[in-house]
C-alpha cells in the first residue's frame, strides 16, 4: 500500500520546507556523482543520478499540482515560485560540465540495453542544454531559461485568470438551454444572469443557445481570454525561444524542440499538416456547405452564405439534429457525471485488468478529490494511485489534462497521477452534473493518459517512466481510449437515465454515433489551423512578423471560419505555452491511434489477448523504447496512415434527413 505521499493540504510554507527537502536531497545525490574517483559504472553514477532525478521530478510535480489547483492564490504563487527555484536547479545539472565529463567517462562495457538508452538520451540531452559551450554562453542560457519558464507562467496565468462574463435577460436570452443549465444560472441583480468564459458554461451555451447576438457576445468574450495583458507576454516568450535556439545553435526554436519527436524536423511537419489538410479538404467543404444551408433556413436569408467562428457549435448541433434525428440535449440525462466516472473506472478495469479501491479520510487541497489506489487484478500487486480532480472553481486550471504528481520508479516509489478537469458538479445543490456526451469523450481521452502514467510506471529508470515516450506519440493512448465511447456495449454499462433509470436506448447510440462522424473533416481542417499557427510561430524569427497578423493568414488558409473581427484567439491557445511548436503532436498521435485500434476493430474491442498485449506491448514499457517500436511490436507491422485515412475521407454511416444534399 502507498503511504501518504505528502500531498495532504499543505500551507505556503509546508510546500515550500517539502519542495526544498527534495531539492537538497537531489543536491546530496548531485555531490555523490561528482565525487567519485574509481572508475564510473552504472553503481556510482547511473543509480544516484537517477535517485537525483527522482527527487527533481518529485519537487518539480509537487510544485505544479498545487500552482494548477490549490484554491487559495498565496499557495499557488508559493508553487509556481518554487517551480520556477526547481527549473533553475534544472537548468543548472543541465549545464554541469562536470556531470557532463562524468557520462562521457563512464565505462559501458557491461551495461545492459536499457542502460545504454539511458547514457545515449542522456548525453543528447546535454548536447541540446549547450553543456559543451564556452562558459559565458552557458551563463546566458542559464538566464533564457529561466525567463522562458516564468514568461510562460505568466502566460498560462493570465489566460487561467481572466474569466470573463456576460450578462443576459432569462426571458430570451437562454432560449433553447438545458433545463438544468438554466436552474444552475439564477437570476441576480437587475434581472440578469451572469454566463463565463469558463467550459461548463461555455460549452453548453454556444451549442445551445438559439440568441445569435448572445452567443456572438459570449464567443467574443472567450477568444479575447487575456488580451491584451498576453500580447507582450507572448512576444516575448516568441523571442526568447527564439534567442535560445540560435544560441544553442539551430536555426529556430521550432527545429530545436523538433530534433528529439519522432517527426525530426519543421519541414516533416509542415508536409504532415499539407497531407492532413488535403485529404480533408474535400470532406471540410461538403459539411461546411450543409451548415451554410441549415443557416440561411433558419435566417431566411439566401445570402446568408457565412457561417461564424460563434455560430458553428450551434449549427453544428441543429444540423446533427436534423440530418440524424439526434438531439444531444437527449442524450444529456444518461450522463451523470458519477456514473460515467464509475462507467469509465469499470471499462478500465475490465480492459486492462486492473482494480480500484477508494482512499478515505486524505485531506487534501479541495475536498472534491477523489482518490483511488490502483491494483492489478491478476497479481493483487499495488500499482499506483490517482487524484480526480474533476470540478472547476475559481483559480484552478481551466481546461481538462493528466499530470504525474510521482513518477513510478520500481522498488523504489509507485506513480501517482492527478487528473484536472472542469465537468460539471454533483455537489451543487438540486444539480444532477449532466454531461455533453463530448465531455465524456474527454474524461476517456485524459483516463487514457492516467492509466498510461499508472501502468508505464514500474520503470527502473524514471527517465522512462509512464507517458516519458516522444511527445507526438503521447497523445495515441489517450486517443485510442475514446474509441470506447461510441460503442453500444460501452454505453449500456453506464448511460442510465438520471430520472428513470433507463438504459440509453440502442437507437440513440446508433444515431449519436452517427451524428458524431458527421463534422470530422471540418474538425480536421480546425486542428490544422491550431498545427499550423503552433509550428509558424516558432518557423522564424518573431520580430519578422506581426503575431496577429500572421495568426489571420493561417486562419484563413486553414479554418473552416472566417477570422472573428476584434478577437486575439493566439492570446488565450494555451498549448502554446506546454505544446510550443509541436501542437501537430495531436493529429500524428490520432494517426497512430486509429491505426492501433483497427486491431482492436478486427478482434473485438473486449478481446482478452489483444487487450493484454496492448497494455504489456505499448503501456508498461513507458519510454523505455522507441514508439515506433511500440506500435509495431503490437501490430506486428510498422504504423500506417491509411486507417486516419479512411475515417477522415468514409462518408457517415447513416443519414436521416433526405432534404439534405451532400454537396
Amino acid at each position: 500500500m502507498i503511504e501518504n505521499s505528502g500531498i495532504e493540504n499543505l500551507t505556503s510554507e509546508k510546500i515550500e520546507t517539502t519542495c526544498q527537502d527534495y531539492l537538497d536531497n537531489a543536491k546530496k545525490e548531485l555531490q555523490t556523482i561528482l565525487s567519485v574517483t574509481e572508475p564510473r559504472n552504472e553503481e556510482n553514477t547511473l543509480l544516484p543520478f537517477n535517485e537525483m532525478n527522482i527527487h527533481l521530478s518529485n519537487a518539480a510535480s509537487l510544485a505544479g499540482v498545487y500552482a494548477h489547483l490549490h484554491p487559495e492564490k498565496n499557495v499557488r504563487t508559493t508553487a509556481e515560485t518554487l517551480e520556477r527555484e526547481v527549473q533553475r536547479f534544472a537548468t543548472d545539472l543541465s549545464l554541469n560540465h562536470e556531470l557532463y565529463s562524468a557520462f562521457l567517462t563512464l565505462d559501458t562495457s557491461e551495461l545492459g540495453k536499457e542502460e545504454l538508452r539511458l547514457v545515449e538520451k542522456t548525453l543528447l540531452d546535454f548536447h541540446r542544454s549547450g553543456v559543451d559551450k564556452d562558459e559565458s554562453v552557458r551563463n546566458e542560457i542559464k538566464v533564457l531559461q529561466e525567463e522562458m519558464h516564468k514568461i510562460g507562467q505568466t502566460f498560462s496565468r493570465n489566460i487561467k485568470d481572466d474569466v470573463r462574463t456576460i450578462e443576459l435577460s432569462r426571458n430570451n436570452d437562454l432560449e433553447g438551454l438545458p433545463k438544468d443549465y438554466i436552474d444552475a444560472h439564477p437570476v441576480g441583480p437587475e434581472n440578469k444572469i451572469s454566463i463565463t468564459t469558463d467550459y461548463p458554461d461555455y460549452i453548453p451555451f454556444m451549442k445551445y443557445a438559439k440568441s445569435p447576438e448572445a452567443r456572438k457576445a459570449l464567443g467574443t468574450a472567450f477568444r479575447n481570454r487575456a488580451h491584451p495583458q498576453n500580447e507582450e507576454v507572448l512576444h516575448n516568450l516568441l523571442k526568447v525561444r527564439h534567442k535560445l535556439a540560435t544560441l544553442l545553435g539551430y536555426q529556430t526554436w521550432a527545429h530545436y524542440i523538433l530534433e528529439d519527436k519522432m517527426v525530426k524536423n519543421p519541414e516533416s511537419v509542415a508536409s504532415f499538416i499539407r497531407d492532413i489538410a488535403d485529404i480533408s479538404k474535400t470532406k471540410a467543404k461538403q459539411e461546411y456547405a450543409l451548415l451554410q444551408e441549415i443557416k440561411r433556413e433558419e435566417v431566411k436569408e439566401e445570402n446568408a452564405y457565412l457561417v461564424e467562428n460563434w455560430e458553428a457549435a450551434y449549427y453544428m448541433n441543429k444540423l446533427k439534429v436534423d440530418k440524424f434525428l439526434f438531439d444531444p440535449l437527449s442524450v444529456r440525462p444518461y450522463f451523470q457525471y458519477e456514473k460515467v466516472k464509475d462507467g469509465i473506472m469499470n471499462l478500465s478495469s475490465e480492459i486492462f485488468s486492473v482494480r480500484f479501491e477508494k482512499v478515505q479520510d486524505l485531506d487534501l487541497w479541495h475536498e472534491s478529490v477523489d482518490v483511488y489506489n490502483v491494483f492489478d487484478q491478476e497479481m493483487d500487486t499495488h500499482l499506483g494511485r490517482i487524484y480526480l480532480d474533476m470540478h472547476p472553481r475559481e483559480g484552478k486550471f481551466k481546461h481538462a489534462a493528466q499530470t504525474g504528481l510521482k513518477q513510478g520508479v520500481r522498488g523504489r516509489q509507485l506513480p501517482e497521477g492527478v487528473l484536472m478537469c472542469n465537468f460539471p458538479d454533483p455537489g451543487i445543490e438540486k444539480s444532477p452534473a449532466l454531461m455533453e456526451h463530448d465531455q465524456v469523450k474527454t474524461f476517456f481521452h485524459e483516463f487514457g493518459h492516467l492509466l498510461h502514467h499508472i501502468l508505464g510506471g514500474n520503470q527502473k529508470w524514471i527517465r522512462f517512466s509512464g507517458v516519458a515516450t516522444e511527445w507526438d506519440f503521447v497523445e495515441a493512448p489517450s486517443q485510442l481510449l475514446e474509441e470506447w465511447v461510441m460503442d453500444s456495449q460501452v454505453l449500456e454499462r453506464f448511460a442510465f437515465h438520471y430520472e428513470t433509470g433507463e438504459k440509453i436506448p440502442e437507437d440513440f447510440v446508433r444515431r449519436m454515433k452517427a451524428a458524431d462522424e458527421f463534422g470530422k473533416g471540418i474538425f480536421v481542417r480546425q486542428q490544422m489551423f491550431y498545427a499550423t499557427l503552433s509550428l509558424q510561430y516558432h518557423n522564424e524569427d518573431p520580430s519578422s512578423f506581426n503575431l496577429n497578423e500572421r495568426m489571420k493568414e493561417i486562419e484563413r488558409e486553414h479554418s473552416p471560419y472566417p477570422h472573428m473581427k476584434g478577437t486575439h484567439f493566439h492570446l488565450s491557445f494555451g498549448h502554446l505555452e506546454g505544446y510550443s511548436a509541436i501542437y501537430y503532436t495531436y493529429a500524428w498521435s490520432a494517426v497512430i491511434a486509429k491505426d492501433l485500434f483497427s486491431r482492436f476493430e478486427n478482434a473485438g474491442i473486449f478481446d482478452e489477448t489483444v487487450c493484454r498485449e496492448y497494455r504489456s506491448r505499448v503501456l508498461e514499457p513507458g519510454g523505455s523504447r522507441d514508439a515506433a517500436d511500440l506500435v509495431e511490436s503490437f501490430l506486428q507491422r510498422p504504423y500506417s496512415f491509411d486507417a486516419y485515412k479512411n475515417w477522415v475521407t468514409a462518408s457517415s454511416k447513416e443519414s436521416y434527413f433526405p432534404s439534405h444534399r451532400v454537396l
